[in-house]
């Protein structure tokens, strides 16, 4: 996560250069107007955080970006969540963790500021929010069929024993048959289908010669699985929907024996 403030040129190009940065980037804005964001005591303005988009864009064109979405903070006007609209539309984010505003103990908005924005008004404009980030992440990985990407090979599907796991450099989860792709390996893989989530495709690698199975000195069959599902929790763009708030979702990596 880099704070907007932080965000300069040296490290765009920094990432730009350098093959094994993955270009992917959180980027929280919190609200797309400077009342808010100056409430909020951000030290930022719309337009400087436009700025920084437009440095990432010009020097890593297929960057993904997400950021973080705070809804109905104190005195937040209809106006004030329209900008906060507009910016997800011209920015179209692969992923956003979006909230409810609530007040927080010891901090400038819960000494000064009152809650102000009916519970029922935020969580509709929390759905306002959501169906954008929805609409971008599928309109953007569409985009995305047809691609080759590199992939870092995770593990095991949720779903299908089959299908592996990994993820492009710009932090996207595809499925894919298994095969012989094997945990830690960098495997190229062509995408044909996609949803709002996730991306699904196929490896182009293949090395034929391995998918003849052949017995290893455990007499186990080369496919069969053999790790256990171990509690590593990384952080994902993809994302849950629960009780209407878009959430990041919480994914476990198998760890060989």
């Amino acid at each position: 996560t880099s704070h907007p403030q932080d965000f300069d040129r040296k490290l765009v190009d920094t990432m730009a250069s350098h093959d094994n940065i993955c270009k992917y980037i959180h980027l929280p804005i919190q609200s797309g107007s400077d009342r808010i964001l100056k409430l909020m005591n951000r030290t930022y303005t719309h337009a400087h955080y436009m700025s920084i988009v437009d440095l990432i864009r010009n020097a890593m064109p297929d960057a993904a970006l997400s950021t973080d979405i705070i809804v109905g903070f104190c005195s937040e006007t209809l106006p004030d969540h329209e900008m906060t609209k507009s910016v997800m539309r011209e920015v179209e984010y692969e992923g956003a963790y979006t909230f409810n505003y609530s007040p927080r103990p010891n901090t400038r908005a819960w000494n000064t500021l009152p809650d102000d924005v009916p519970l029922e008004e935020k969580t509709r404009r929390l759905q306002e929010i959501i169906a954008i980030q929805n609409e971008s992440s599928a309109r953007r990985n569409l985009a995305e069929i047809g691609r080759e990407h590199t992939i870092l090979v995770e593990g095991r599907s949720k779903k299908d024993a089959t299908e592996w796991k990994g993820r492009t450099d710009t932090n996207k989860m595809v499925i894919f048959p298994r095969l012989d792709a094997e945990v830690g390996e960098h495997r190229r893989v062509r995408i044909n289908r996609s949803n709002s989530a996730t991306l699904f495709g196929e490896l182009i690698d293949l090395d034929r010669e391995s998918l003849h199975f052949q017995p290893d000195h455990h007499g186990l069959d080369r496919g069969e699985i053999l790790y256990d599902l171990s509690p590593l929790v990384i952080s994902s763009i993809e994302i849950e929907e629960h009780s209407g708030i878009t959430q990041p979702a919480a994914m476990q990596l198998p760890v060989l024996n």
